[in-house]
């Protein structure tokens, strides 16, 4: 405790509580207020964006994101021996009695940061016309890979849980691998020479366990903050929570038109966010350690893996179904006028 008093001290905070909520975030009251003590992972190149963060945030008065309090140095930080550390009011989440609306909440929250931090220019697509055909190589190639598991796979007398996964899979990897290659086709075909590219502050580790619902809906945890595109934030948010079983996945899609509100995607840059949610790489290098017997994990952990990295690629299906649906579809009124 004595590391936490020394980093109070440098915010002349001299705490009559100090409670330890995780291995890196401390509940701390003065008796009038109550603070949150972050130490943060941040690197040298994550404390330039971190500082750029709250920059932004004051430029455009984004209120979602939470406040930092300054050191008597004037620093949002406060860096030691032991690490870096930061503080933040301590707020206290409300409990939604409605299973949308922190989608809702969090769609427009993030929409908003993205739209009002976003900058444009143009950039040569040479190189990354290049590279969408050498990955479009590697998903045709990953058909043939995967057809060759399940037939090894099936010529097994009795297969293992694995195996049976991996045949039960083997319809939905392909379909996946298929819709793959014709978002990359028609990515590509819409590209030109030269490009408008878009930049907004993106998160870079959004997941539900960083939105905080209260009287003002919050994204806490900017430490991995970059700018980037701002489909990059959104595929990381899907592929972390597509993983797990209860991700309330036709919610999330249903209401992605609030985001579209707050920050209108292209068609091209709907098609990109497919590419990443379709990506198979994880599931198969799951199939690939298993096969070579290379993999140190358990049967119980390598089935949990697949699983999840199965979950991710049957939410990208549902994605890419929902951009053809909702935004290459041309209506009757369309085609009248």
């Amino acid at each position: 405790m004595n590391v936490v008093n020394n980093v109070l001290r440098s915010y002349a905070i001299y705490p009559i509580d100090v409670e330890k909520i995780t291995g890196k975030l401390y509940k701390v009251s003065d008796g009038n207020i109550t603070y949150a003590l972050k130490k943060s992972s941040l690197s040298m190149q994550n404390k330039y964006h971190f500082h750029s963060v709250y920059q932004q945030a004051n430029n455009h008065n984004i209120t979602s994101i939470v406040p930092v309090y300054l050191t008597q140095r004037g620093e949002i930080y406060e860096e030691t021996e032991q690490g870096i550390f930061y503080l933040t009011p301590w707020i206290n989440a409300e409990q939604s009695h409605s299973t949308k609306q922190p989608i809702v909440n969090f769609y427009q929250t993030i929409g908003r940061i993205h739209a009002e931090t976003k900058r444009t220019k143009s950039i040569s697509t040479n190189q990354m016309i290049s590279d969408f055909h050498t990955y479009k190589s590697f998903c045709l190639a990953s058909q043939n890979k995967l057809l060759e598991f399940v037939d090894l796979f099936e010529r097994t007398r009795y297969m293992s849980p694995i195996e049976l996964l991996v045949c039960t899979h083997f319809r939905d990897l392909e379909l996946a691998l298929r819709e793959s290659i014709k978002r990359i086709d028609q990515f590509v075909d819409g590209q030109e020479e030269e490009t408008a590219w878009n930049y907004s502050l993106c998160h870079g580790d959004l997941k539900f366990s960083h939105l905080i619902n209260a009287e003002t809906f919050y994204i806490i945890n900017w430490e991995k903050a970059s700018y980037g595109h701002a489909v990059t934030d959104l595929a990381g948010f899907f592929n972390c929570e597509a993983a797990n079983f209860d991700f309330p996945a036709n919610e999330i899609i249903e209401l992605f038109e609030k985001y579209y509100d707050e920050n209108e995607l292209s068609n091209n840059e709907l098609y990109l966010l497919s590419i990443h949610l379709l990506n198979p790489i994880d599931y198969l290098r799951i199939v690939q350690d298993y096969s070579k017997k290379s993999s140190e994990e358990t049967m119980i952990n390598q089935i949990i893996k697949l699983q999840h990295a199965y979950r991710k690629i049957r939410f990208g299906l549902q994605w890419s179904n929902y951009v053809e649906t909702e935004h290459e579809t041309i209506s009757l009124e369309d085609l009248e006028s």
